[in-house]
């Protein structure tokens, strides 16, 4: 049986080998006319970039399909290797991926994609990062010792639009993890659909992929809404006038600077995006007039609920398919009434990121791309403009009716005075509190805690349990590419937690149930509280409760089983390490005859036959010292390569992959440190609300155990019969609060989400 550990152990090598060195050789090469592939710069939202990387995964796919089964992965690495010196590195790496995620044999190597802030940390560094001199001088000289000339340049040229006002939310939007999700579910879900070898013209497309797009992006918002309006702020206006100036500008800091992204001036409108003469036949330029068209022409559509350049008129009943129009038009009506409907309805979402990110000066802005996008704060007003066509098609329909809800109760209680709202069946405890074995069976840890003779006991003012989240943000040092130079990052981070929710069912059959669980802020904005608008509910977690006829169900869940979130669940995920060296006593009188001077190789003695980080050794130097010993270190001391995360367990055999396709999905989803919002030291009000359905209607069948199910769907189907975000996908008959207090089968209680110190990790 083949192994496949030096499959994997390659595919890990060729994405850790630094992105710097690759993108300026690649550039150098383009300027000189020595390569052929048409992308200069690759924008996940440039329709002919995509459509470029597709083909060339759509290759990888024909090469691993022709291939016997032990030497397909072997055959891909091979051709991928090949297309190097002729491609954009960035594009090349974006088609290996596609191939990993989407083909049945590529997903033995789904784990040995390592996430972007190991890939490619320098597009997760900070904006505020890079700027101290010894930092540059010390990524300059690592550089050429090891081999990396060019991968630094001279500090950049200050920003002439000034530094990027702060609203407090860098470490929201430059979260590395946040922005891992935000790339990798890209990947997942190509907006030209995933290659079909057998007949390129047709692509396939994920099941409501349309949807999804709407959705994912949805909830990004609403939670991003939800931590401006716990600092105070407004929440997101939509960039729906295209001609308005952006009134806060973008600066992404030197490092990504150096990787030749431009920064965007504050008071810059969108920008036309200049065509290419280089491409066959010639790119014509695309005109900020042209996007403001496309977005009537979407307008007009939604209002009449129907495609109107289609005769007669195509009712619009498909929301996956309005996504899929909005976003790229590639699964969208384009697929369904050809090239006229195409071009009057265009790609709204894509092409507003790239009139967004030519804007930017001396490079393309980070909206150019997947990885770096949610960075800019333009990118949440472009997207609520994108969001308002979602929101536009849902309260066209039918309000919620309810009608189909399964027969159990949840006990609530609302206050209209103080408009506080309660629930004796709705609870959090943190895991830190639980009994040691209570995590290893939470149902009959929860039955015994609070069901039983207990049922009746109201449990809020209880110490068992809690009515405040904690959170704290972790302050770390990412290492870059050079695995020498490091820069300080924070994020989120969450005291672990369960979820109690006692269910009763009174009917005499037995009921399965889909929980499913939403939080929102209960602050005042616009004259109401944020939780009395549909658009600012934030999904938490839905899962699958069982009841017998007449049981009173005590039903727990803790947070890092969350359907939203990648799987599984790490409150610090994995960050590039500096890299260790190591040299004997004799390797160091190498160094002395190679010409090291005796007072810097007395320096280096006392660290002799032992590892050590590079840092240490670096610090040890002045910028011109170092420009020694680096290079004589690189020509005699051993290096020792950096550790590889933890991963989920895997099949060892070429011939054993089908079980691993949904494993893609595993590595796809909201991050685990970003699921419970930040909230403040005083405390945030927020609500959460449960409700119940019938899951003998939302079932679809399949694999339900793997993966972010609400974000990322699952190998085939999307595992939820209803739209998604049910019940908040469409309007309701009746203000939220009395629908809730109406409806048996929901709940909702008031809780706040509190923020306690900083703390160091020691990575």
């Amino acid at each position: 049986m083949p192994d496949l550990a030096p499959v994997r152990a390659r595919v890990w090598s060729l994405f850790l080998s630094p992105s710097p060195p690759q993108r300026r050789r690649f550039t150098a090469a383009a300027a000189a006319g020595r390569v052929e592939s048409p992308v200069r710069i690759f924008s996940t939202f440039n329709d002919a970039h995509v459509e470029h990387a597709l083909q060339i995964a759509a290759e990888f796919f024909r090469i691993a399909d022709a291939a016997l089964p032990e030497d397909a992965l072997t055959a891909v690495l091979d051709r991928f290797e090949a297309l190097r010196d002729t491609e954009n590195p960035d594009l090349l790496d974006y088609a290996l991926m596609v191939f990993i995620t989407h083909h049945p044999r590529g997903a033995a190597l789904t784990h040995a994609i390592p996430p972007l802030t190991l890939r490619n940390p320098e597009l997760v560094a900070p904006s505020r990062a890079g700027n101290e001199e010894v930092s540059v001088r010390k990524s300059l000289s690592f550089a050429r010792w090891a081999g990396m000339a060019g991968t630094a340049s001279a500090v950049a040229t200050p920003f002439a639009g000034g530094a990027t006002p702060s609203d407090g939310l860098e470490w929201y939007r430059e979260d590395p993890f946040a922005n891992e999700h935000h790339s990798h579910w890209h990947v997942v879900y190509p907006t030209r659909g995933i290659p079909n070898p057998a007949n390129p013209s047709q692509p396939i497309f994920k099941d409501r992929q349309g949807e999804i797009f709407f959705y994912m992006h949805q909830q990004m918002l609403a939670r991003y809404d939800a931590e401006r309006l716990a600092l105070g702020l407004p929440r997101v206006v939509p960039l729906a006038n295209y001609r308005t100036p952006v009134a806060v500008g973008y600066n992404p800091g030197q490092i990504l600077l150096e990787q030749g992204f431009g920064a965007r001036a504050a008071g810059v409108p969108m920008a036309d995006i200049p065509g290419d003469p280089t491409t066959q036949p010639p790119t014509p330029p695309y005109l900020v007039s042209e996007h403001e068209t496309r977005r009537n022409n979407l307008r007009t559509a939604i209002a009449a609920r129907a495609y109107t350049i289609v005769n007669p008129p195509l009712p619009m009943t498909d929301v996956s398919r309005v996504g899929a129009t909005v976003e790229a038009n590639g699964a969208g009506i384009g697929a369904v009434a050809g090239a006229a409907a195409r071009t009057h309805y265009g790609s709204l979402h894509n092409n507003g990121h790239g009139t967004l990110s030519v804007a930017s000066t001396d490079g393309p802005g980070v909206m150019t791309t997947t990885a770096t996008a949610i960075r800019d704060p333009v990118f949440y007003e472009w997207h609520k403009h994108v969001d308002d066509f979602y929101a536009a098609f849902q309260d066209g329909g039918t309000p919620q009716s309810f009608a189909d809800r399964p027969p159990v109760k949840i006990r609530k209680a609302f206050d209209p005075a103080s408009r506080a709202a309660s629930s004796p069946d709705i609870l959090f405890v943190f895991e830190d509190q639980l009994p040691a074995t209570a995590l290893t069976n939470l149902d009959a840890w929860a039955e015994t805690s609070f069901g039983g003779p207990q049922w009746d006991t109201d449990f809020t003012a209880s110490p068992q349990v809690t009515s405040a989240l904690e959170t704290a943000m972790v302050q770390r040092q990412l290492t870059l590419a050079d695995h020498i130079t490091t820069v300080p990052i924070e994020h989120l981070t969450h005291r672990p937690f369960v979820y109690v929710c006692r269910v009763d069912n009174p009917s005499s059959r037995p009921v399965a149930i889909t929980l499913r669980v939403f939080i929102a802020p209960v602050i005042e904005t616009g004259g109401h509280l944020a939780s009395d608008d549909r658009r600012a509910w934030i999904e938490m977690d839905k899962f699958v409760v069982r009841l017998a006829a007449g049981e009173k169900k005590v039903a727990a869940r803790r947070g890092a089983q969350s359907s939203v979130i990648k799987k599984p669940g790490l409150m610090r995920p994995e960050t590039l390490k500096e890299l260790g060296i190591e040299f004997t006593a004799q390797q160091l009188a190498s160094m002395s005859g190679a010409g090291l001077p005796a007072a810097l190789a007395a320096r280096l003695q006392p660290f002799t036959g032992r590892v050590v980080g590079l840092s240490v050794i670096a610090a040890l130097f002045s910028n011109a010292e170092w420009n020694i010993v680096g290079p004589l270190l690189g020509q005699f001391a051993r290096i020792v390569p950096t550790e590889q995360p933890q991963r989920p367990p895997q099949t060892d055999s070429v011939d054993d992959l089908e079980q691993q396709e949904a494993s893609n999905y595993c590595t796809c989803g909201w991050p685990y440190n970003l699921l419970v919002p930040r909230g403040t030291p005083a405390g945030v009000p927020f609500r959460i609300a449960v409700f119940c359905t019938d899951w003998q209607i939302d079932q679809v069948g399949g694999d339900e155990s793997c993966g972010s199910l609400s974000f990322c769907g699952a190998r085939d189907r999307y595992p939820d019969r209803r739209p998604m975000g049910y019940p908040f996908d469409a309007p309701f008959a009746d203000p939220i609060t009395d629908v809730v207090m109406a409806n048996a089968s929901m709940a909702f209680r008031d809780f706040i989400i509190r923020r306690i110190p900083d703390v160091t990790a020691d990575d």
